[in-house]
């Protein structure tokens, strides 16, 4: 389908795993914003999941984020941060900007210098989030 280069299938999963990032990273963002004005999380996980949103990554994360069940680790931090470097570099040989790069980079840096989020699943980048509104 995709070819018979097994480069491509390397860059086709960073690729997914760089949207995959993205996705937990609008939740959180979402989720922060709703949670702001008392809006319940999981009301709000539910509403995205039966209406736009009912893919596995927004059903399976959104529940994840919105109940803040980080451990056990599914998928760990440092390892969500290595693929998003695997998207930068594969970005960057094929001379391809990626604007929102740099924003995930600091954010997955910050949780994984935290020592509650250092060893959580890497849908935990949504807490850097909930704690900037917090710090404000």
């Amino acid at each position: 389908m995709l070819g018979p280069n097994p480069r491509t299938a390397n860059v086709v999963k960073a690729a997914v795993n760089y949207d995959i990032i993205h996705a937990m990273q609008a939740i959180g963002e979402s989720l922060t914003l709703v949670e702001s004005e008392g809006v319940d999380a999981n009301e709000f996980v539910e509403l995205l999941r039966s209406t736009l949103f009912a893919g596995i990554v927004y059903t399976s994360y959104g529940d994840i984020i919105a109940n803040r069940r980080y451990h056990p680790a599914g998928f760990d931090i440092a390892l969500g941060l290595k693929d998003l470097g695997l998207a930068e570099d594969i970005a960057a040989a094929a001379g391809v900007e990626l604007p929102t790069a740099e924003a995930l980079r600091g954010v997955f840096e910050e949780a994984l210098a935290d020592p509650e989020l250092h060893d959580a699943d890497w849908s935990a980048i949504a807490e850097i989030t909930r704690r900037r509104l917090a710090r404000d």
